[in-house]
């Protein structure tokens, strides 16, 4: 609400406040035009009434007190008239003003001066038309003072001064002209033609006489500026008043309605979200409709139909948590259904991974001993996804583990042909391994190649082309057979990984499953199968897992591994290690062995860098040789690229590599995935 008192403020209580501002500056000049006319129409008025009067006045006789007073003035002035008037303040001035002063001291001046002051009460004057100069002069002045014995009559500072008569006059009597005067500013004029002056006890003239009346401007417009403060004061305080008023409306009006509608909305979601209904919305009277009442009524009906659907929700969550009740319940009973851990023996190691696309899917895979001598595994893909492709591979589960001991497959082919009426088929690789004889006996029925390390090296397996379980009743398997050496690795896979798409639609490929396991040789099968996973989740990216994803990997031979600390204490874990698996033949080159190790893991816990995360060792014997690999997370370092001296391998162990190499058959070095991997091969003989 804050926010909305600030919006409002900028958005209506600010244009409100120019819009008055606007509406009061447009009065105020409106007020002042129309005061300044009546001030200057009163003025006008005012002049041409007391020129009328005085002119009234000063007649009587035949303009005897005019005929009588001036004269004496204006001859002064003709008989000494200067061209221009002296400098203002100058001496010549001074002599100026004396000269035509002198004769104004009479009596008849003085009376004629009284008798004008008494019908004016601003500045008026006679002036002397001197036609041949061009040039009006004042003979009579109401600015007078007297001197200090009160006896004689002077003359203002105006007496005798002249001034260019086109300037303001043109024969013609005119009221209200603004003109400019050095000693008072700006003065407000009016002048009246009197006549022609004949004077009384003399001989010259007649004299043109006109009659001036001046007021200085600011009396004229003396009412404007306490107009102007007055109303500043009153626009002010309406001003405010306006925008109080404004503003108690707004509050009250929206403001406040709008607060009350926030609130019943926040309680209204609080109370949804704790799951209680609750109904604080409720309809407006028709007879008091407005925009909020509006919003308020939109809100009710919101409410009823989120209380409608919110009712719908809970019936359908309630359905919807039955069935993820049970979904939840079928992923467990289908993760039941394939091995959780690995197995193994004195000869062999079996492990599998699966993710599904959804809660259930219907890849599959197993491994189990047939009997002391034998162990079978198979991997599957059902079509579909779901529950129903996960029922069909639980049937399909169930059958592959009853024939895999034989790898008779063709009578669960016929079973899961019966009664499909979904035409719901498998692919499968199925396997039966003699741990004995390494002979292993395979059939792949229209499955994902499987690859076979031999020698540190991924290849595809030799396989016959076979047809899918569950498409076609009697059709004849072929199965087949090879040899597995000790130290030999098969990797199996689902279409999930092969066909893993990113975001511009390319799929992963049979090729970079080759690229990652030939990049990951040496390491345990858990490793190799994470990083397949990851591996295809990076090129995946953020595009959805489109398919269920399944691995498994069965390594042939003696093979154990050791995670150990990169210290002191982890080296002493190695030597263990090694005494208890090197047994039987193996014995000859246990020393050998012994040195090649504490060499090579003294480095790691030295050297490497590797403390936090430790290292691995793996030792696999094949009856003929060991083969060891040694996995640490350090600084990537291949001690193999450095001269065989001792200046270049004092810091690193180098010397110690010489009699590394010199002990082993064979000795290699990779950094990939972040790991160095150092591996080595000692033959029995």
């Amino acid at each position: 609400m804050k926010r909305l008192r600030t919006r409002l403020s900028l958005t209506v209580l600010l244009p409100a406040f120019i819009l008055i501002a606007l509406g009061l500056s447009a009065l105020y000049v409106g007020g002042y035009l129309v005061l300044r006319d009546s001030a200057f129409e009163a003025a006008e008025r005012e002049d041409q009434e007391d020129l009328a009067g005085l002119i009234e006045n000063v007649s009587e006789n035949n303009y005897t007190h005019l005929g009588y007073a001036l004269p004496p003035i204006i001859r002064a002035y003709e008989a000494n008239k200067p061209a221009f008037l002296p400098p203002k303040g100058s001496a010549e001035e001074q002599e100026y003003k004396d000269y035509i002063g002198q004769k104004a001291a009479n009596q008849l001046y003085a009376t004629l001066v009284n008798r004008i002051i008494r019908y004016t009460n601003t500045w008026t004057g006679f002036l002397y038309e001197d036609t041949a100069a061009n040039r009006m002069v004042v003979v009579c002045s109401t600015d007078t003072f007297r001197v200090e014995d009160n006896s004689t009559q002077l003359s203002s500072m105006y007496l005798g001064y002249f001034f260019p008569r086109t300037s303001i006059f043109d024969n013609t009597e005119f009221y209200g002209q603004q003109i400019w005067d050095d000693n008072l500013g700006e003065m407000y004029a009016s002048a009246f033609y009197i006549g022609e002056i004949k004077p009384v006890k003399d001989e010259d003239g007649p004299y043109r006489i006109w009659a001036l009346h001046e007021t200085i401007a600011s009396e004229v417009y003396g009412a404007l500026p306490r107009f102007s403060r007055n109303f500043a004061i009153t626009a002010a305080i309406t001003m405010v008043a306006l925008s109080l008023l404004i503003y108690v409306l707004l509050i009250a009006q929206v403001v406040r309605p709008l607060r009350r509608l926030s609130a019943s909305g926040n309680q209204y979601i609080d109370a949804l979200k704790g799951g209680e209904n609750i109904k604080p919305f409720a309809l407006s009277a028709k007879r008091f409709q407005n925009e909020v009442t509006d919003v308020n009524d939109a809100l009710y009906f919101t409410q009823e139909a989120i209380d409608e659907y919110t009712t719908k929700i809970r019936e359908a969550t309630s359905y919807e948590e039955k069935m993820r009740a049970d979904l939840a319940t079928a992923e467990r009973i289908q993760h039941g259904m394939v091995p959780s851990a690995p197995l193994s023996g004195d000869n062999f190691l079996i492990r599998g991974h699966m993710t599904p696309a959804k809660e259930v899917g219907g890849d599959l895979y197993n491994y189990f001993r047939v009997d002391e001598r034998r162990v079978g595994f198979f991997i599957g893909d059902v079509s579909g996804k779901g529950v129903p492709a996960a029922l069909f591979m639980a049937k399909a589960n169930t059958l592959l583990r009853l024939k895999a001991s034989d790898v008779n497959i063709d009578e669960a082919n016929n079973i899961l042909c019966e009664d499909n009426e979904e035409n719901f088929f498998v692919t499968a690789f199925i396997g039966l391994l003699d741990l004995v004889t390494g002979e292993l006996r395979y059939v792949n029925c229209g499955h994902e190649p499987v690859f076979i390390s031999r020698n540190g090296v991924y290849e595809a397996l030799d396989e016959e082309p076979n047809f899918m379980l569950g498409c076609l009743p009697d059709f004849g398997f072929t199965a087949q057979k090879t040899t597995l050496l000790p130290g030999d690795r098969l990797f199996l896979y689902t279409d999930g990984v092969s066909e893993a798409m990113n975001a511009r639609g390319e799929l992963f490929g049979k090729e970079r499953i080759l690229e990652c396991l030939n990049a990951h040789t040496g390491l345990p099968s858990d490793d190799v199968i994470n990083a397949m996973h990851e591996t295809v989740a990076a090129f995946v990216g953020a595009a959805e897992q489109s398919d269920d994803i399944c691995m498994v990997a069965l390594d042939f031979g003696k093979e154990k591994a050791l995670d150990f600390p990169a210290s002191q204490e982890g080296l002493f874990m190695v030597q263990s290690f090694v005494d208890s698996f090197i047994q039987g033949d193996a014995i000859a080159i246990l020393p050998n062995v012994q040195v090649v190790l504490d060499e090579l893991c003294s480095n790691v816990a030295f050297y490497s860098g590797s403390v936090e995360k430790g290292a691995r060792l793996i030792l696999r014997d094949d009856g003929k040789a060991i083969y060891g690999s040694i996995v640490d997370y350090g600084t990537p370092f291949n001690p193999l690229e450095h001269q065989a001296k001792k200046e270049d391998f004092n810091e690193n162990g180098g010397l110690g590599i010489i009699m590394v190499r010199s002990m082993c058959d064979d000795v290699q070095y990779r950094h990939v995935g972040g790991k160095n991997i150092f591996q080595f091969q000692k033959n029995y003989k």
